[in-house]
């Protein structure tokens, strides 16, 4: 509770929030505003059990009290009567109940409805009113003696006759309409974005002259309780990591993880690395026969990786809850929304066994749907640019240039924008659609557009977590079924962050006694997130038995004497496990959705030492082998490269020329080469495709330095 009154709900609802004056036997007294003129003001005791002496209490306050305020008490009342009674002492219910207030005010009761609600308290007594909240009740803060701040509007209870008026002409243009249900448009629109393919001429369109060293963000986002800060710390985990068997670091703050929802209130952020596709394989078909993989290299830079591929640095953001309605300021939403921003790429973490609803709260009989929670996270995002866009939308008519500055505002650049509109087949220079001129554009247009600009701006993955859970197999085919253009990826995030704290616990504990195996396997869970009790031990071997069975006997697991009683006979784990967590794989597809540009900056094509390195360091490679590389975006060309590395301190003076190895053709030559063909590149060349990766790279005066083995 003490948690969610000072940390959770002021970061929520900022300046609607207001701590009050607590008065025994009341633990905590606060309000929130839900309308300009109303305030719900609650008395909290340490406890929301339903046993608990005193009870919660909610009270609604404004300046002048009406028959439809008298109605949302009541209202308020039996909500938090409910939710205390369906709730666990220590689970969070204010974001609940503020939300059902919410809605409430958005959809009013009829006019029938308030004259039963009328009925009704008049023989009971009027809830709410004057008379019955005195301020001799020792609430604090309270609005009924005190007038509105100054500035603020107050809003009337909508007439019966409003609804059914004729609508104003001024006021059914289609920029201007509130709240209506586009997910059939939003959902037409993205599954037509989702044909379009971005090629590779596309991606280097994209660059431009600021365009150099790339500091790569992953985002994770999605509702709460899915396991996103668990996924955020399980790919953290990967930093450092040199080999199968070598222990595994964290760098950086790791996520708080907890089983309700918002247990992220503010982004937390971490170095990390990711494997990419490594240019060594090519180099050896190309004809550099000598060549070392660079995962077999102790020496390599960023850490070893899977055979043919290579970690690159990045950056990864756990982004706090998204929740229905966020694009509406609803939740974090707002906050949320331009966190998101920082990301190049996102993962939407998906509960894919449908334990939890779309609030994040615990499911019981797994009513949850997955396939709906990919449908509403995409429509937030699309709703919040189009929103925005509409809201200026008259503006842009007036002046058509406007809407190249509206995307921009997403951390766009122009090429991206301007690339983004043609992709929907926007001519951007007459600021026509298909012949159309913007003038005579409809929503549907602008939906096309949002889309696209989605696609190319915020590319998704969707990371299906929990994949081991009885009711996830069904989930995920489901999905699979309705969005076939998605990238989706199986992924168990608690197993994979379980696994890496026990590796680095009995890596640091050497040879561990048997009375201390339990200690030290629950330490790890506990660290991992799984919930304490006396079944904790029991999910850490059902987790080691699917993912990491080698860890079983120093661990003391033994196989279950029942397979069909185990908890995977119904889920996507076979029973001939060991299976990969997906962890890795997941961050791999995610990264290609936008790939960056990785070149490798040699000094000779005998040895493919990096640049700089002295002739003598390079003499004494036991074999050739892509030490380094830079992260770069798309785009960028031989000149850029060469300032990069210039900045990097490996190179000096001015730009001579550049050349790079040729792998294109290796294929499809009859007779295997004995060495790399050479070409010489322009420094307005693109980098980064098969033939302009590699690149032995001069200047007028060219730096040296030893190479430092890691080890």
């Amino acid at each position: 509770m003490q948690s969610e009154v000072e940390e959770v709900l002021p970061a929520i609802y900022g300046d609607d929030f207001t701590p009050l004056e607590a008065t025994k036997p009341y633990k905590y007294c606060f309000s929130i505003r839900v309308s300009p003129r109303l305030l719900l003001v609650f008395r909290i005791p340490q406890q929301y059990s339903s046993a608990s002496k005193p009870a919660p209490a909610v009270a609604v306050r404004t300046d002048r009290l009406t028959q439809s305020d008298v109605q949302l008490e009541a209202f308020a009342k039996s909500q938090l009567a409910s939710l205390r009674s369906s709730r666990a002492s220590d689970e969070p219910i204010i974001f609940e109940l503020v939300s059902a207030v919410q809605e409430w005010l958005a959809s009013p009761p009829s006019p029938q409805q308030q004259a039963s609600s009328s009925s009704s308290t008049s023989e009971t007594g009027a809830v709410g009113s004057a008379a019955s909240q005195p301020q001799s009740q020792g609430i604090p803060g309270s609005l009924n003696s005190q007038p509105l701040e100054s500035g603020s509007t107050v809003a009337s209870a909508p007439s019966p006759d409003s609804a059914n008026a004729p609508p104003n002409p001024t006021q059914t243009r289609w920029w201007e309409i509130q709240d209506a249900d586009f997910s059939a448009a939003i959902t037409e629109a993205s599954a037509a974005a989702a044909d379009h393919t971005v090629s590779d001429v596309s991606l280097q369109s994209m660059g431009g002259p600021e365009h150099g060293t790339w500091n790569y963000v992953i985002g994770f986002v999605g509702k709460p309780s899915s396991g996103k800060s668990t996924l955020f710390n399980a790919s953290a985990k990967l930093i450092d990591s040199v080999g199968p068997n070598d222990p595994v670091h964290t760098i950086g703050k790791s996520a708080k993880m907890a089983a309700h929802p918002f247990t992220t209130i503010t982004p937390n952020n971490s170095p990390g690395a990711v494997a990419v596709q490594c240019m060594c394989e090519s180099l050896k078909r190309a004809g550099a026969r000598s060549l070392s993989c660079y995962a077999e290299q102790i020496g390599a830079a960023n850490g070893g990786a899977p055979p043919g591929m290579r970690y690159i640095p990045v950056s990864f953001t756990d982004v706090a809850g998204l929740v229905p309605g966020a694009y509406k300021g609803r939740g974090r939403g707002n906050q949320f929304l331009n966190d998101v921003r920082r990301a190049d790429v996102l993962i939407h973490v998906v509960d894919s066994s449908g334990e939890t609803d779309s609030e994040g709260r615990f499911s019981p009989d797994a009513e949850g749907d997955p396939v709906k929670d990919i449908a509403w996270v995409r429509e937030e995002l699309h709703l919040w640019i189009f929103q925005n866009v509409c809201a200026k939308w008259s503006a842009i008519v007036r002046k058509p240039q406007k809407l190249m500055d509206m995307f921009s505002g997403y951390d766009a650049d122009r090429a991206m924008v301007n690339y983004s509109l043609q992709r929907a087949g926007v001519n951007t220079h007459l600021m026509q659609l298909n012949g159309l001129p913007i003038t005579e554009w409809t929503a549907s247009h602008l939906h096309s557009i949002v889309a696209h600009f989605l696609r190319v701006r915020f590319p998704i993955l969707v990371a299906l977590n929990k994949c081991d859970r009885p009711s996830s197999a069904a989930n995920i085919a489901r999905v699979k079924v309705a969005y076939p253009h998605e990238r989706c990826e199986e992924v168990c995030a608690l197993a994979d962050l379980l696994i890496a704290n026990l590796k680095a616990r009995l890596t640091t504990t050497g040879s561990t006694p048997n009375a201390s195996v339990n200690r030290l396997a629950l330490a790890a869970a506990t660290a991992s997130g799984i919930p304490e009790g006396p079944k904790q031990l029991e999910e850490v071997h059902r987790l080691v038995r699917i993912f990491c069975p080698q860890l079983m006997t120093v661990l003391g697991i033994t196989q279950p004497t029942s397979p069909t009683t185990s908890a995977t006979a119904t889920s996507t784990i076979p029973a001939t496990a060991p299976l990969s967590t997906g962890v890795g794989k997941a961050l791999t597809a995610a990264i290609s959705l936008r790939p960056p540009c990785v070149a490798y900056p040699i000094c000779d094509f005998e040895t493919f030492a990096p640049i700089g390195c002295d002739p003598v360091s390079a003499a004494t490679l036991t074999a050739p082998g892509l030490r380094e590389c830079v992260v770069m975006r798309q785009g960028c060309t031989v000149g850029m490269l060469f300032d990069t590395v210039k900045f990097l301190g490996l190179v000096d003076g001015e730009y001579v020329y550049a050349e790079s190895a040729v792998t294109s053709t290796a294929e499809t030559k009859s007779v295997a080469p004995t060495k790399v063909e050479i070409r010489v590149m322009k420094k307005d060349d693109h980098i980064g495709g098969p033939d302009s990766s590699v690149i032995r790279i001069l200047g007028t005066r060219n730096l040296t330095r030893k190479l430092v083995s890691r080890s």
